[in-house]
């Protein structure tokens, strides 16, 4: 599977997140897709989800990846989860990174 095709299955969970609050619907590009083995072919992928700030802020009981992680298996097939080795949140306009 390739950027295109994983950005495709993962519609339903970008609007799942939408509807959460945690990503902006703005957002043209809220997931970016990194092959986490460049060059084998095929190659799981490293999803960076940009999340709002805001949203992260508001998460200090609960932990924000996980809430994620569980939007993301109620919203995405097997074949999609397969293709993810790692997720990553990243507040928009931040620079450190949560890792899951």
């Amino acid at each position: 599977m390739d950027k295109e095709q994983l950005k495709i299955k993962l519609e339903k969970f970008k609007q799942a997140c939408i509807e959460k609050g945690s990503i902006d619907a703005k957002e043209i590009q809220p997931f970016e897709f990194e092959e986490a083995y460049p060059g084998l072919i095929p190659s799981p992928f490293i999803v960076d989800i940009h999340v709002k700030e805001q949203w992260l802020e508001s998460k200090q009981n609960v932990n924000p990846l996980h809430e994620l992680i569980d939007l993301l298996y109620e919203n995405a097939d097997v074949d999609a989860l397969e293709e993810i080795l790692t997720v990553r949140l990243s507040p928009a306009n931040a620079l450190h990174w949560m890792t899951m």
